[in-house]
């Protein structure tokens, strides 16, 4: 079947004689915060996963696609919640993939990991993971995992929390959805999710060694496919062919 993915926002125009489509959708990632003097930073959620199966579209006609931006990672801050992907247009249902919440920075009372995105009500939805966290009390080294998007058949995974002695994993991508950033381990910056499709948060900084702080890691932006069956092509009748009179003698 065809299909057209959607890295960033555009329109999508209905083939002719196509009156329905399958549209998934992925929100952006959000961003991991910075590491500093307190502990490591707390890693960005995985986008949410929302999809209508039988989508009701009208024939030559275009539909917009709004790709939910990656979050920010901070250098010295809080990571950015990714951003909202839909589909929509005249006479479709409106298909809406949230995005995934940015890590909190340690400002005194500990990080904190952004949570998956959620909040769908299309008739397909699975959340994305929540990021993993520097989680005390005596406040490891490491910065928290960022958490997976949502898949097809399953919510995300949620990222790993650090160690005493390194960063937490980045969360395995399920079936259609994409994994988080590894964090960063002590003295060393958060990294960003490898790969989609949809958003995986961004890891969490680890803790400088020194003062000052570490930076912690965007999350991967979301992402629009939609996929289609064309129209059976109409066969006309070969002409008749003339009919022979036959010959009286």
């Amino acid at each position: 079947m065809p299909s057209q993915t959607f890295t960033a926002s555009g329109t999508w125009t209905s083939p002719a004689g196509v009156t329905a489509a399958m549209v998934e959708a992925w929100g952006g990632g959000g961003g991991g915060s910075a590491g500093n003097i307190r502990s490591g930073g707390g890693a960005g959620g995985g986008g949410e996963y929302a999809a209508e199966l039988a989508n009701t579209v009208i024939p030559s006609t275009g539909y917009t696609v709004t790709i939910g931006a990656a979050g920010t990672g901070s250098s010295t801050s809080s990571g950015g919640a990714g951003g909202t992907t839909t589909f929509s247009g005249s006479g479709t249902t409106t298909v809406t993939a949230n995005g995934g919440g940015g890590g909190i920075v340690n400002t005194g009372s500990g990080s904190s990991a952004g949570a998956g995105g959620t909040g769908s009500t299309n008739s397909v939805h699975h959340n994305g993971g929540s990021g993993g966290n520097d989680t005390g009390p005596s406040k490891n080294d490491g910065g928290g995992g960022g958490g997976g998007s949502g898949g097809s058949a399953a919510a995300g995974n949620a990222g790993g929390n650090s160690t005493t002695s390194g960063g937490g994993s980045g969360a395995v991508a399920v079936t259609g959805g994409g994994p988080g950033g590894a964090g960063g381990n002590n003295n060393a910056a958060g990294s960003v999710p490898v790969s989609g499709p949809g958003g995986g948060g961004g890891a969490g900084g680890g803790k400088p060694s020194g003062s000052g702080s570490l930076a912690g890691a965007a999350g991967f932006a979301g992402q629009v496919v939609v996929t289609w069956v064309n129209p059976a092509p109409v066969h006309l009748a070969s002409p008749m062919q003339a009919v022979k009179r036959s010959s009286f003698w």
